[in-house]
């Protein structure tokens, strides 16, 4: 029956009136229920061929079917913690009616390409609405999966987000786009081993993958193991030879694993190629200064802010290079000219407290 809302009679799930298939279990909403009995041994099979299922967790979207219908404010919300199995949205009967079929896919589709506008317009609710419509009429889409776990990222619901990366994961083996947002996505909720392990698997299927490598690389990197991350990096840029970001990456996991020399030639490449980027002129910097070669590091810094003045992070370079020369007066200015650029920023508070410190050595307006 169509009312206010619509439960699905396979999983009770809370749906939107007009939807035609569950949010949460792909099932036609005009379907009988099925049997428990059937229900369970695709879920088995489906345990049995999933790489996932060992850190998996399934958010049920009963509740956030009951957030969208409260105020559509779904969104991924912390790491799991129960080892559920997750039962793959199903398609629509083969044997239904052609229109019948063709009907929730357009609906679906449209409802994508507006949930995708309203994202980029900064309407997260109405983007959440909108992305849950088109994986409700496409629940084996795996791009309306990965549309809609965006919104939800956005809208706060991490763990949620984590499940819809996870499915379009698992609708689409072979790519492994999908599988390096499922990745970052896990990183960034706290599950860094079950990031690695999807990246692992993946990078055994596809390992000249340079995304896959300098996703794993990264996380490996982060996590504190950078003499795993090298030769996954240094692979990664053996494909991307001229890729700055790549170059960036590698030298810092050389550096932590004691290649400052190499990690220096690669941060002087980087800054070459992208001789306006902060992050090479910062990276080459703090790798001059810690090898001992202070005075090139400072040129490399004031070369950068003569093409970009009042760079913030160049200019909290500038005075922390300043600071390893000696120069308290200069640097603690340096100091205060990025906490003026950046009042708001985490570090800022300290900063400034530092430059009175280093003002107070330094005595009263001399400078080292």
């Amino acid at each position: 029956m169509r009312g206010a809302t619509r439960t699905c009679r396979s999983c009770g799930t809370i749906n939107k009136p007009k939807w035609e298939f569950c949010a949460r279990c792909g099932e036609s909403l005009d379907a009988p229920a099925a049997p428990s009995t059937a229900a369970s041994a695709p879920a088995a099979a489906e345990q049995d061929t999933d790489f996932f299922f060992p850190w998996r967790t399934v958010l049920t979207l009963a509740v956030a079917a009951g957030l969208i219908a409260a105020s559509l404010a779904i969104r991924k919300a912390g790491p799991p913690t129960a080892d559920v199995s997750l039962v793959l949205p199903t398609v629509p009967p083969a044997d239904a009616p052609q229109a019948a079929q063709e009907a929730p896919a357009d609906a679906g589709r449209d409802a994508l390409n507006e949930g995708r506008r309203l994202l980029a317009a900064g309407d997260v609710a109405g983007a959440v609405e909108a992305l849950a419509a088109a994986v409700s009429a496409m629940p084996s889409d795996p791009v309306a999966h990965a549309a809609y776990a965006d919104a939800l990222w956005e809208a706060g619901q991490k763990e949620a987000s984590v499940d819809q990366h996870r499915q379009a994961a698992q609708l689409a083996p072979g790519e492994a786009t999908y599988h390096v947002e499922l990745a970052r996505a896990l990183n960034d909720t706290g599950q860094g081993a079950a990031a690695q392990q999807v990246l692992e698997t993946v990078l055994n299927q596809r390992p000249d993958d340079p995304r896959v490598l300098q996703e794993l690389g990264n996380i490996y990197l982060n996590g504190g193991a950078a003499d795993r991350a090298v030769p996954l990096l240094r692979h990664a840029l053996d494909m991307r030879k001229d890729d700055p970001k790549m170059m960036l990456q590698l030298g810092a996991a050389l550096e932590k694993s004691g290649g400052r020399t190499e990690a220096i030639g690669l941060f002087e490449n980087a800054v070459r190629q992208t001789p306006d980027s902060m992050m090479a002129r910062t990276h080459l910097a703090d790798a001059l200064a810690k090898a001992g070669r202070k005075d090139e590091a400072m040129e490399v810094v004031r070369a950068g802010l003569q093409r970009t003045p009042d760079q913030p992070m160049l200019v909290r370079a500038l005075g922390a290079t300043l600071e390893s020369l000696g120069r308290m007066q200069d640097a603690a200015q340096a100091y205060r000219d990025y906490v003026r650029l950046s009042p708001n920023a985490p570090d800022a508070k300290g900063l400034s407290d530092r430059a009175a410190w280093l003002e107070k050595r330094a005595g009263s307006g001399s400078s080292s």
